[in-house]
């Protein structure tokens, strides 16, 4: 979690720590930006007793609120949802919509208009290199 800024699975007392270590506001540090974080719903009963889940951070809208969104915000998150009996029909889609190949004139199209860029490009590095080069020449005949 630490080398790679993501939320750890785990919950726990280092976890925790580690969290409010990046995140807690200093009490010198609290203004009216701060904002009361609760962490109860990911860290109740995998911490010490007597361990406050909640404190004021600065950090919200940031990484915090990334890592760890409010009950609320998880709420209103369903695509973790178990689809039930329809779990099939969602994988279906999936792998449709992964495996569309694209047809042969639509490749064509994306070369061609890759070769027309490479063209414009090289066109326009050549012209460039002769106007400096004529730059030059008039420089050296004044």
């Amino acid at each position: 979690m630490d080398y790679i800024g993501y939320t750890s699975a785990i919950a726990g007392d280092a976890v925790y720590d580690q969290v409010k270590d990046w995140y807690e506001a200093s009490p010198e540090e609290i203004d009216e930006n701060s904002i009361l974080v609760d962490l109860t719903y990911f860290f109740e009963g995998t911490v010490s007793e007597g361990k406050d889940l909640t404190f004021y951070s600065n950090y919200v809208g940031r990484q915090l609120t990334a890592q760890y969104p409010s009950a609320e915000e998880i709420s209103r998150l369903v695509i973790m949802q178990d689809f039930g009996d329809r779990n099939d029909a969602v994988i279906a889609i999936w792998t449709s919509f992964k495996s569309t190949t694209l047809t042969w004139w639509v490749w064509l199209v994306l070369i061609l208009v890759a070769i027309l860029i490479a063209i414009y490009i090289i066109r326009s590095v050549i012209k460039k290199q002769k106007s400096a080069r004529h730059s030059r020449r008039r420089k050296a005949k004044a």
